[in-house]
């Protein structure tokens, strides 16, 4: 899915754009390009679900591929695991033509508990992501560094000759040796 912003001149921004910029540049608010029909979701199989469930197949269709399942189940659950109730948001009778839902049993006591926990845990898990395939990198980068770097000086002892093993009969021609080797250098 991809989102564009609510003063049209941002379209096709991808989830990762949208979840590391905040607003769009051009000031506007990204908004999903369409929204999932209601065949989309099972609704009815909602009722025997907890709310982070539920979440997370609400949520599935916006974020794509960007967050496998398991990310995705893992970030809900640590997203919502601090709330208060576990109905996460109560939905109260006051009489029988009045009902009211609760949206304070977050960490803060506050109805935006609901959006910031999950941005924070989807954060910290692209974070997570980037470090690792950051440090993957450097790891790769490092091996063909002292690879590369081998070779030159490989090339540079021995340019036009290949590498030859000499036996050597004495103390004096592995000394001299050895200073011709480090001469090379």
């Amino acid at each position: 899915m991809f989102y564009k912003s609510t003063r049209g001149k941002i379209n096709k921004a991808s989830f990762q754009e949208v979840l590391f910029s905040g607003l769009a540049p051009d000031g506007g608010l990204y908004i999903p390009e369409y929204l999932p029909g209601p065949d989309t979701f099972n609704v009815n199989s909602f009722r025997d679900k907890e709310y982070d469930e539920i979440a997370q197949i609400v949520l599935k269709p916006f974020i794509g591929n960007f967050f496998n399942n398991d990310q995705l189940r893992e970030i809900t659950k640590k997203a919502y695991s601090k709330f208060k109730t576990k109905n996460r948001c109560e939905l109260v009778k006051l009489s029988n033509y009045h009902m009211m839902l609760e949206l304070f049993h977050g960490p803060t006591y506050a109805f935006k508990d609901f959006a910031m926990q999950m941005i924070a845990q989807m954060f910290q898990e692209a974070l997570d992501e980037m470090v690792y395939a950051y440090a993957a990198f450097c790891r790769f980068k490092q091996r063909y560094d002292r690879r590369t770097i081998w070779e030159q000086l490989e090339k540079k002892r021995n340019p036009e000759e290949p590498k030859q093993e000499v036996p050597l009969r004495s103390g004096r021609q592995k000394a001299a040796k050895k200073r011709s080797f480090v001469a090379n250098w």
